[in-house]
């Protein structure tokens, strides 16, 4: 059949006059059958594709994109005795790509989807997500295999594409939420998304040991298309690992760890606690009032020690931000997160729309106090203990100041007050320039 198609296809659209491709001046009749018979070819090599089962594979991609993050920081005032403490001349400071990712992501089939993320920020590169998830199948709940986020933490389940402020606050930088890792997880929704479960199986990364964690959310309030909003929610992971050591920056991520598991004779090495497991817990509350809105969370690390001091780690931060141009934060009631920010009026050149602006604050608090002493091994397998000065009270208060020029740009301005309670004090000013895509 398609034999006589190809035979006929030329001599009808001449017949017709309905041929419009070669019409430079004198092109003769079989200039015009040439081209035909090349437009036949193409269209029969897919004709004979999809007859044999095959689909090009952009089929299979059902988005494509990315991100770029820039970030400069700059340490404006910090106490002399900070710096002794953390054994530097200065703070670290600078410019940094934070972030610049590309990823794909579609399905093979309707119940059978996939996602890889590739990340080339700070010169390194690494895989954010990497997985396959088999979902719509009736009643059964979704099911994630790969590498993915655990389930923990609203500020951690939103992406950084829409979090608030430049960084995440202390309590999702390994010390509640774990980031991720590789896994089989179970996810469920009820109600039409009024209540939402996730339960996971993810390696911890030591010596094939795991970890049991699951979140359950609830937007207890949902109405007006997302303008009032608010969200409950709560996590717990029980984790199977040998040692745990702490290093975080007072979010700020161009610069020193304020809050370390250090040796007790050299504040500068760090160390790592001997345990059996560690066990972490958390809750969530969230809500979206019009322009405003507001998110907190407190969280608990336990370890269960070598030693038998199983001490803990607390923190919680409460923030709150508002839209000086009337828009909403998005809410996504199925993940338990925040979205994407869509300015009313975009800034799309001279004489366009304001953008969004969006004034921010947040504080925060760690106190893993109780691990001062705890017995701890040093890099080289030798037996010391955890310095208090390491581990002291750190509160951090932030504020920032965002401009949305249209819904896949944002500008971010922070000022960020960081004090340790066993060494001081320092303050920074950082900012970011950011599209995605």
């Amino acid at each position: 059949m398609t034999g006589h198609f190809r035979l006929a296809a030329p001599a009808l659209l001449v017949a017709a006059g309905g041929l419009t491709a070669p019409q430079a001046g004198a092109q003769t009749q079989s200039d015009v059958y040439d081209y035909i018979d090349n437009r036949l070819t193409n269209l029969e090599s897919k004709l004979e594709g999809v007859e044999g089962g095959q689909e090009p594979w952009s089929s299979y991609v059902s988005e494509f994109g990315g991100r770029i993050m820039y970030d400069q920081t700059f340490a404006i005032d910090s106490d002399d005795s900070l710096k002794d403490g953390l054994g530097v001349d200065d703070l670290e400071e600078g410019a940094e790509l934070r972030r610049a990712r590309f990823f794909a992501e579609g399905a093979v089939a309707p119940w059978l989807a996939y996602k890889l993320q590739i990340d080339f920020g700070d010169g390194d590169v690494s895989t954010k997500d990497a997985y396959i998830k088999a979902h719509g199948l009736g009643g059964l709940p979704s099911v994630k295999v790969g590498h993915f986020k655990e389930p923990i933490s609203l500020e951690e389940q939103t992406s950084s594409k829409y979090i608030s402020l430049m960084s995440r606050t202390m309590l999702t930088d390994g010390v509640i939420s774990q980031g991720r890792n590789h896994g089989l997880m179970l996810t469920d929704h009820y109600g039409d998304d009024q209540v939402n479960v996730a339960l996971g199986v993810f390696d911890t990364g030591q010596n094939g040991k795991s970890a049991i964690t699951g979140r359950i959310t609830a937007p207890v309030v949902y109405s007006n298309g997302g303008r009032q909003v608010v969200h409950l929610g709560a996590s717990l992971s029980q984790r199977n690992v040998d040692t745990f050591e702490l290093g975080l920056e007072p979010e700020v991520h161009k610069t020193d760890d304020f809050v370390a598991t250090r040796d007790v004779s050299d504040s500068e090495t760090g160390v790592e606690i001997l345990v059996d497991d560690t066990q972490v817990s958390g809750v969530e509350l969230g809500a979206v009032l019009g322009p405003a809105h507001f998110q907190s969370e407190y969280g608990q690390l336990s370890l269960s020690t070598a030693d038998g001091t199983d001490p803990s780690v607390d923190t919680y931060y409460v923030q709150g931000g508002f839209f000086l141009t009337g828009e909403s934060r998005p809410y996504d009631k199925a993940d338990g997160g925040f979205g994407r920010v869509k300015p009313n009026r975009p800034f799309t050149g001279a004489n366009s729309g304001s953008g969004a602006w969006e004034l921010v604050a947040r504080y925060s608090v760690l106190d893993a106090e109780e691990m001062a002493g705890v017995s701890a091994i040093d890099g080289d397998g030798n037996s010391t203990s955890v310095a208090a000065a390491g581990v002291a009270e750190t509160n951090v208060t932030t504020f920032g100041l965002n401009w949305y020029p249209v819904a896949h740009a944002k500008w971010m301005l922070n000022y960020v007050n960081a004090d340790q309670d066993a060494l001081g004090s320092a303050s920074y000013v950082a900012t970011r320039f950011q599209v995605d895509f």
